[in-house]
């Protein structure tokens, strides 16, 4: 694949391995408490299928990323994001990760999570952060602002209540934690961002 884009699933990898317990630890409060080790052990498998993959073709690298994401990660989030991959690879073209290829990435990839899922903007889900980042774009507001944007997004959640998954059982007591999947949404969102040529 491109090396440039493979460098920047390496990152995503790397931050992953390092915010393990962090992601942990806001599952632990309104989830399964398994979602940092699902997000790093999902990305370790994705850096190894795509350093064997000899297509210079951003289609199918994140095809792939999204098939491995779903058989590897587990839980809700494993089917999430594998979709989001999958839907999201569908209209990227060429070999250069830019901005028009990331416009169309977030926002197919937004529509499977919202059809997989059938989250709304405000159930504190990892839509939200999806379907903010596609408007954005949608916008075309620069970079350096999309990356301000993505984290105020993904902070917001922390006083939400949530609305759906297993957060939704504690009602008010879901209010104070940031969704994990947003937090890990915008993990993946700040490199690819960074990444853009």
């Amino acid at each position: 694949m491109a090396h440039e884009i493979l460098e920047t699933f390496k990152d995503i990898n790397e931050e992953f391995i390092a915010k393990e317990k962090i992601l942990t630890k806001l599952d632990n409060k309104i989830g399964d408490g398994d979602h940092g080790s699902n997000m790093k052990r999902g990305f370790e498998h994705v850096i190894k299928e795509l350093i064997y993959e000899d297509e210079n073709d951003l289609k199918n690298n994140f095809e792939i990323v999204g098939k491995t994401l779903m058989s590897k990660v587990g839980g809700a989030s494993g089917p999430l994001y594998g979709m989001a991959f999958i839907n999201g690879a569908t209209h990227l073209q060429g070999q250069v990760w830019n901005y028009k290829n990331l416009k169309k990435f977030i926002n197919e990839g937004a529509k499977a999570i919202t059809i997989l899922g059938r989250a709304n903007v405000g159930d504190k889900t990892m839509y939200d952060i999806w379907k903010h980042l596609g408007d954005d774009l949608n916008k075309n507001i620069k970079p350096e602002e999309l990356l301000k944007n993505i984290i105020k997004c993904r902070d917001s959640t922390k006083n939400a209540i949530a609305l759906k998954g297993r957060a939704s059982y504690l009602k008010k007591r879901s209010s104070g934690t940031i969704d994990p999947g947003c937090f890990s949404s915008e993990i993946i969102f700040r490199h690819l961002i960074g990444g853009l040529k």
